[in-house]
């Protein structure tokens, strides 16, 4: 039988009261948020879209040398490696290596006809580019300029063509 006198049911309310239900249920919910933390994120796979990285387009940077005989070009981002790359300009063409080295020879055979000595010259180039980027072969296409002079060769040879800078164009 059940007691029914106003001491056992004032016990029976205090048994479980509103801030004792509250602290058992903060104490569950923390014990599953540690579970979660410590143990459930062993079996998840990373996350692909941190770990992708952005890849950057191919720029690239010009160095005259030797007086002007000599353009070498170069990738401008460290994780880039050039593997080739082709001149194209007035209709004809000139294929550069993985070391970049351009030579005035190279593009003198790129220029329609000599121009006047003491003016410099833009001559706009379309270079198609192949190159390595962690790991992964790229090709891209752009347009730059190189600036050139004449200058006379001597009496027995002739213009010779002198690089004097490089442009993205």
């Amino acid at each position: 039988m059940t007691d029914t006198s106003p001491e056992a049911r004032a016990v029976r309310r205090r048994w479980i009261n509103l801030g004792e239900f509250v602290a058992v249920a903060g104490l569950i919910i923390s014990g599953l948020a540690l579970w979660n933390s410590w143990g459930g994120d062993k079996e998840r796979e990373p996350d692909p879209v941190a770990e992708r990285t952005r890849a950057i387009p191919i720029a690239l940077r010009g160095t005259v040398s030797d007086d002007g005989k000599t353009l070498t070009l170069s990738p401008i981002e460290t994780g880039h490696s050039l593997d080739r790359a082709t001149l194209t300009a007035n209709g004809k063409s000139v294929d550069i290596g993985s070391d970049g080295e351009v030579s005035a020879s190279d593009l003198q055979r790129l220029v329609d006809k000599p121009g006047d000595n003491s003016a410099e010259n833009l001559l706009p180039v379309t270079m198609s580019i192949h190159y390595v980027e962690a790991g992964e072969d790229k090709s891209s296409k752009g347009s730059y300029r190189i600036r050139f002079r004449w200058t006379n060769g001597g009496i027995f040879d002739g213009r010779d063509l002198r690089i004097t800078g490089f442009s993205r164009g």
